[in-house]
């Protein structure tokens, strides 16, 4: 079964905006279902209102409009041999952890991706994972972290950096600047 099921804010869901970024509902069946108060509670809402028969789950970010759709095919293709697949870029820059402004220790950068979505998983055991979170109370940034949790094997893609996330006015120049450039 192919849907899109939007998991958007209470008091954004009547909105001209999201109206108007719906595809027509002839072209795919579109669901939009309140978020939660966490991004994590917005992706468990979203999951309860698939079809029954869905065995796959591609969930993504609005806020990273620059995903490479062959990337995803990749994905997909990965979940015959592993529980899901995510979208990464190796980090480039030294990372440390740090406490209290002191540092702890460097760490080997080489082993560090950054995660981006969409991230792809299958339907049933994102569904225990989720279930296992709400059971313990766990909160994480990435429903990759979840599955992670119950013992799932999960592939990484190599994506790009234009795959960006925009949560500030720095982010937005950037991804102004991408959209220039892709229209040149």
């Amino acid at each position: 079964m192919n849907e899109l099921i939007i998991v958007v804010a209470a008091d954004q869901i009547e909105t001209p905006q999201v109206k108007a970024c719906l595809p027509s509902r002839d072209i795919i069946p579109v669901k939009v279902v309140t978020g939660g108060e966490r991004r994590q509670d917005s992706v468990f809402n979203g999951l309860q209102a698939l079809d029954p028969a869905t065995q796959i789950v591609i969930i993504h970010d609005g806020v990273r409009p620059f995903f490479e759709p062959e990337l995803v095919r990749e994905e997909l293709q990965l979940c015959r041999d592993y529980d899901g697949a995510i979208l990464a870029i190796p980090a480039v820059d030294t990372l440390k952890e740090v406490s209290d402004h002191r540092i702890v220790k460097t760490l080997d950068r080489t082993k560090i991706w950054q995660c981006q979505t969409p991230q792809v998983f299958h339907r049933h055991i994102l569904q225990q994972a989720y279930d296992n979170a709400q059971a313990k109370a766990i909160t994480v940034t990435d429903d990759a972290s979840l599955v992670e949790l119950i013992g799932g094997r999960i592939a990484v893609v190599e994506s790009s950096p234009e795959n960006l996330k925009i949560t500030c006015q720095n982010d937005l120049k950037i991804a102004k600047s991408i959209l220039k450039y892709r229209k040149s």
